[in-house]
């Protein structure tokens, strides 16, 4: 009887980097079992850039069948998570950890057995956190080499036809740093969007550079996420007239902040009303920065 295959579940990995653009940077690999599991039940692993499909054969076992009949076997499968760019972590919104001793573990149901209350997700988040990540106490096999992650699928009547992983883009304050002469020199210099024609940035700032040397600081008033594909554009201008709206360009494109160069600040910030109290309450929060130099 000739084989005619069907959709059975399909899982796509995205990523707010990557917005509107495919994220082709985790390889998916069936382990040796699942393999196995997948021969045994007439299913197909086809891959894909942006992960993969999961086909049956409507035609298995000298018999014709549905859906319905391939999910009421039960067959569990398991896959490898590889991880492809060395750089995911610097556009990432997601602390790694300890990521020697760690890895990210992804299902459509929760450990109690039960479905994510994010339909159609494969963690219990909108995205993929920290929190989706397990220590090497809780293997679900044994490995030669540290996966970046594993992917359990629990096939039964409750399986929807697709399912998705999605990873937050990393958003960081930029701050651009001017240090040559005859850009501080400039008259009432600021940083502005080319679209809006508005401040952006807050500044500038004096500093001096870790070897002495005096330059000009602007910094970003919100956090600015990392985008691929990212078409803003700021501009260095001077004789800088907020109410008037009126400027002179002196750069017309500023470089892009660059995802592999990112700084951590730790903001203390005393809660309200404790000091009134006589105790004080100090809220840490990290902070991410990614420092542009202009010369």
């Amino acid at each position: 009887m000739e084989s005619r295959y069907e959709l059975l579940v399909s899982v796509g990995y995205k990523h707010g980097y990557f917005s509107g653009r495919k994220f082709d940077r985790i390889s998916t690999e069936p382990t040796h079992a699942t393999r196995e599991t997948l021969i045994r039940n007439g299913l197909l692993f086809n891959l894909s850039p942006t992960g993969f499909r999961i086909l049956f054969d409507t035609r298995w076992g000298g018999s014709t069948r549905e859906r319905k009949d391939v999910l009421k076997d039960k067959p569990d499968l398991l896959f490898q998570l590889t991880l492809t760019d060395p750089d995911f972590y610097h556009y990432t919104a997601m602390d790694p950890g300890n990521i020697t001793r760690s890895f990210v573990y992804l299902s459509n149901v929760s450990i109690e057995g039960e479905q994510h209350p994010s339909a159609g997700l494969l963690h219990s988040g909108e995205f993929v956190t920290e929190n989706d990540s397990v220590c090497f106490g809780k293997l679900p096999q044994h490995f030669f080499g540290k996966p970046f992650g594993w992917l359990q699928l629990a096939v039964d009547l409750q399986l929807k036809d697709a399912y998705e992983a999605l990873w937050p883009g990393r958003s960081v304050y930029w701050n651009y740093i001017v240090v040559s002469r005859h850009l501080r020199e400039l008259n009432k210099p600021a940083i502005i969007d080319s679209v809006t024609k508005q401040q952006a940035f807050s500044g500038p700032e004096p500093i001096l550079l870790p070897d002495n040397r005096p330059a000009l600081s602007f910094v970003s008033g919100i956090p600015i996420p990392f985008q691929a594909a990212e078409k803003k554009v700021f501009q260095l201008v001077e004789n800088f007239e907020k109410d008037s709206g009126r400027y002179k360009v002196v750069l017309s494109a500023l470089p892009r902040a660059d995802t592999r160069i990112i700084s951590a600040a730790i903001d203390r910030k005393s809660e309200p009303g404790k000091e009134d109290a006589g105790a004080i309450e100090i809220k840490k929060t990290k902070e991410y920065y990614s420092e542009i130099f202009i010369y």
